[in-house]
């Protein structure tokens, strides 16, 4: 699997400043960590992501005042 800064170095992107690089190799990285997924696949692995960072993090309730 290639890691983040293979990503970076990907010669479509190498020319771009830093900040919309980083943007452009996360894009492609999830792309190839996705692509073949089937839409119960894909839908599954966003749950899993979702729960993890409810884990990590634990549901925020803001409470806006009118």
């Amino acid at each position: 699997m290639r890691t983040f800064s293979d990503y970076l170095s990907t010669p479509e992107i190498v020319d771009e400043p830093l900040y919309l690089r980083e943007v452009h190799a996360a894009r492609l990285k999830m792309h190839d960590e996705r692509k073949g997924m089937s839409g119960k696949e894909f839908v599954d692995s966003l749950n899993a992501r979702y729960a993890d960072v409810l884990k990590r993090y634990g549901p925020r309730v803001a409470r806006l005042d009118n």
